[in-house]
């Protein structure tokens, strides 16, 4: 019987793929164009500061075949309602090392809101990792991407404006015009000016161990169209 259970485990640990990537059919790294976010949430915590040019870690959120495996995972129906007023600082704290607490800080300017609790009860809940591992892998992934074309373009571009295909060019320069469109632009609109307020990547499932290996880039088959206009200039705010 021991045996039997020795080998369920490592079968288990097997099928983990590093900590339970198996778990999850893919991953989007949701990245804010954090002047941009500021611009609009000029009040919040993480924004009451100067802001530098530069994309800042939203989230890491797991996808799966089933909506409800996506979401809030296994998580009080007190814990939700609390989550969705927004009281985030009132949601608990999860346990990390220090190291990776500071990895966080550094590339998520929103813990100081209290964004990582969010993230962790919305989505980490739904990751087959423990807190620890999935925010070390967001860290590292919002580090990576940090190295990116695209990153470097849109720092050079701050203050001033710059077309959709622009950006997917840019993409492209990395990983090939055949993966840019796994890189998605979202855009919100001031004064009837488009903004760039984030950009999500799709990964597969193994894409965090891999990223930015172009094969783990992919194309989710939910995805329709950019939420950033085609025909106009498109805003990318500058520090303030």
């Amino acid at each position: 019987m021991r045996g039997k259970m020795c080998w369920l485990a490592g079968l288990l640990l097997l099928l983990g793929v590093q900590g339970g990537l198996a778990a999850v059919d893919g991953w989007v790294l949701a990245l804010s164009w954090h002047p941009g976010f500021c611009a609009g949430h000029s009040d919040a915590p993480d924004c009451l500061t100067a802001t530098v040019p530069r994309l800042t870690l939203h989230g890491l959120w797991p996808e799966a075949r089933k909506p409800e495996e996506e979401d809030f995972c296994a998580v009080a129906p007190e814990l939700r309602t609390l989550d969705r007023t927004n009281a985030w600082c009132r949601l608990p704290a999860q346990s990390v090392s220090r190291e990776t607490s500071n990895a966080l800080d550094g590339v998520m300017p929103g813990t100081a809101a209290c964004l990582d609790r969010h993230e962790w009860l919305r989505h980490g809940t739904c990751s087959g990792l423990s807190a620890q591992d999935y925010f070390a892998m967001a860290a590292r992934l919002a580090t990576r991407a940090g190295n990116l074309a695209i990153e470097r373009t849109l720092v050079s571009r701050a203050g001033a404006s710059m077309t959709l295909e622009d950006m997917e060019r840019s993409v492209a320069a990395d990983f090939g015009p055949d993966r840019a469109p796994a890189f998605t632009f979202v855009c919100g609109e001031r004064d009837g000016v488009p903004y760039l307020s984030e950009v999500r990547v799709s990964l597969t499932a193994d894409g965090p161990r891999l990223f930015p290996a172009p094969a783990v880039l992919h194309v989710p088959a939910f995805r329709t169209t950019q939420s950033c206009p085609t025909d106009q200039q498109i805003r990318i705010d500058g520090a303030r």
